[in-house]
């Protein structure tokens, strides 16, 4: 029975998709340093599988780059070594594959079928495509879906079947012009969007006067993605290694950050007009990430908070449209607050926003109206009796997870909020 994928629902195989992807590959910097050195090490320094050193390493760097945990590494490489590999390489033999995959270790049958398909594809890229389980689903799905080739799942884990499968998938979509290396970064990338189960762990925080101490109090959370509205320049902090940081601002010490672990794989991409401050766009893996802090500084000073808020959704929506977002940061934007009218106000933005298939994930959570709610994001001069409601994280994402952290006075003025997409 055919289940759709919330993510998968939007996509469909093509030219300029595929070109999105390998575009979207070659910004991703580890991975492109990590083919670099595999290419050096399969194609020029260890071409040849006559010897146990060769293969060994060849087999090692596999194993830690793709993280496949295989446990005995060693094993595996004496195995490879009693088949002829450079022979059947040179030859485009596709039962190599199935070869190199079934090995006994200890007296007990395993079938490395993925590994063996790097092994090969590493040195014959355009010849041998990589299995993986992310392909796998993805190979399945459109079957499925578009009826693009028959065949049944036992198939894919043949290898030559599965060779078959790819190839009726190019022709069906019109990808012939692609070869298969760029294929696998396609197809990967897309499964690993759709099937990777792990959600992406966000806080949103306004700090309210930026220090080291409060960014070192953020980074403690351990989530993958920070919003920061009031974060100083990077340039006066110390941002540990394994974080990239992108901020905008008119003033040094107070402006827009947003801070990412490296694994998260975030690209920025510039879908907001800089006239309209402050917003910050993190294309990753599970959507699009907008970082909104709407600001009467430069360009946008003379417009009101929810003018500002307003324009630049409906810019978003008009690029984005159709695609998985998060909206979430200081919107500055509160029922009856000064300046609002019948077209900008929080009410319309939050209109605009549900017509186009968004939510507010704390009214979702709470089942309250906008503008009755018994929480409060903000404490206006850190009294506790002056509450207002200006933190908020819209989504159309499926599944996503909201909390509304606690105050922390010796922190800030506002709540954090904790999303999970």
């Amino acid at each position: 029975m055919f289940k759709e994928n919330e993510i998968l629902r939007h996509h469909y195989p093509s030219i300029s998709e595929v070109n999105e992807y390998i575009q979207k590959w070659n910004e991703l910097e580890d991975y492109v340093n990590q083919e670099k050195a595999l290419d050096k090490l399969f194609l020029a320094l260890c071409k040849d599988n006559k010897s146990i050193e060769n293969i060994l390493i060849k087999c090692s760097a596999l194993n830690d780059f793709y993280s496949t945990n295989i446990f005995k590494i060693h094993n595996v490489a004496q195995h490879y070594l009693g088949i002829d590999i450079d022979e059947r390489l040179k030859n485009g033999d596709l039962t190599l594959v199935r070869d190199l995959a079934n090995i006994v270790i200890n007296g007990k049958q395993f079938y490395f079928y993925s590994f063996a398909s790097k092994y090969c594809s590493h040195h014959k890229p355009d010849v041998y495509p990589i299995y993986d389980s992310y392909v796998h689903k993805l190979l399945k799905y459109f079957r499925d879906r578009d009826g693009f080739f028959k065949f049944k799942e036992k198939d894919l884990k043949e290898y030559t079947s599965y060779y078959e499968i790819i190839s009726q998938f190019l022709k069906h979509y019109g990808l012939e012009q692609f070869s298969v290396k760029e294929i696998d970064k396609y197809l990967w990338q897309l499964g690993k969007e759709a099937f990777n189960k792990y959600k992406m762990k966000i806080v949103s925080y306004n700090i309210n006067k930026c220090t080291q101490q409060k960014i070192d109090h953020l980074l403690e959370m351990n989530e993958d993605v920070y919003i920061i509205p009031e974060m100083a320049n990077p340039k006066l902090l110390n941002i540990p290694e394994g974080y990239c940081t992108e901020w905008i601002g008119d003033d040094d010490k107070k402006g827009l950050g947003i801070i990412w672990k490296n694994n998260v794989n975030g690209t920025i991409v510039h879908l907001i007009s800089s006239n309209l401050n402050y917003f910050i766009t993190l294309k990753t893996d599970k959507g699009l990430i907008v970082a909104a802090w709407p600001t009467k500084y430069g360009a946008s000073e003379k417009l009101s908070y929810p003018k500002i808020m307003m324009l630049a959704m409906e810019e978003l929506i008009q690029k984005y449209k159709g695609k998985r977002i998060l909206i979430v940061g200081d919107l500055n934007c509160y029922v009856g607050q000064s300046g609002e009218n019948k077209t900008y106000s929080i009410k319309t933005i939050d209109k605009f926003l549900r017509e186009k298939g968004f939510r507010s994930l704390y009214h979702e959570k709470t089942q309250e109206s906008l503008g009755e709610e018994t929480a409060c994001t903000y404490h206006h001069l850190f009294k506790e009796e002056s509450k207002f409601f200006l933190d908020y994280a819209y989504t159309n994402i499926g599944n996503a997870e909201f909390h509304l952290g606690d105050w922390e006075r010796n922190i800030s003025d506002h709540h954090p909020l904790y999303i999970e997409i």
